[in-house]
């Protein structure tokens, strides 16, 4: 499918092998956007961490050195590849994608194998590009906490199929949790979906994947149940789960 992205910050969702990496690729082949591989997929230019560097100058003119010598902090430019630990040469993909001067920056699981303290770092260059910027930033990722923070709208990924992004402040009331007595619960969400379910005793938690009409709402409200609503990584989460079924 063809994606409408406007500037701001996508998060790109689904198990391993979903085809997340596929859409990247798809998506770099547009030919506005620069692509940070997964740390597999990663290549690099000539012998050493300069050697990468010089050639990412050479392909994008408006290079931003600061920005990659921001990324890659104390990482010697001298060092051959082969003596990069795999956190090291994760930041250098990065440096090198997130410092050109594309509107669409591509990501493929960036805060993979990295420390918390270049994990902060990273996202607080994510945020700063968004502000200064019409920027793109597609975060493909299969863990929703990389994602908290960052992004307000998530595309789902799963055999392939790609779904278009939804916003998660407007998808939130779809997938309602109900607490309370476990009879009253069963009665009201007969005919919806449900994603999750827990009970204890005559006491139940049950997730839907529909919101509930507004009968259905003033009648479990009057039944005492109580209604609320996933924060941004559980909804994330069931995002990727109700594609998957």
């Amino acid at each position: 499918m063809t994606l409408d992205l406007s500037p701001g910050a996508y998060g790109l969702i689904g198990p391993n092998a979903a085809g997340k990496t596929t859409l990247l690729r798809k998506l770099h082949a547009q030919g506005n956007a620069s692509i940070a591989p997964s740390a597999a997929d990663a290549t690099f230019a000539g012998y050493t961490v300069t050697d990468h560097l010089v050639c990412a100058r050479l392909a994008r003119p408006n290079f931003d050195d600061a920005l990659a010598s921001r990324i890659l902090g104390d990482i010697p430019l001298k060092a051959r590849f082969a003596s990069l630990s795999a956190g090291q040469r994760r930041l250098l993909t990065l440096a090198s994608t997130l410092a050109s001067d594309k509107p669409m920056l591509l990501l493929d699981e960036p805060l993979d194998g990295l420390d918390i303290d270049s994990r902060t770092m990273l996202r607080e260059v994510f945020i700063e590009l968004l502000a200064e910027s019409e920027r793109i930033l597609v975060i493909a990722t299969h863990r929703a906490e990389d994602l908290v923070g960052l992004v307000d709208h998530v595309i789902t990924v799963h055999d392939n199929s790609v779904s278009a992004p939804v916003e998660l402040d407007i998808v939130r009331e779809n997938f309602p949790t109900l607490t309370g007595s476990t009879a009253v619960i069963e009665e009201i969400v007969t005919r919806k979906k449900v994603v999750d379910k827990r009970a204890l005793g005559g006491i139940s938690a049950v997730t839907l994947a529909e919101a509930l009409s507004s009968s259905e709402t003033v009648r479990a409200q009057a039944e005492g149940i109580d209604i609320s609503t996933a924060d941004d990584p559980t909804l994330i989460n069931l995002l990727a789960s109700t594609e998957r079924n």
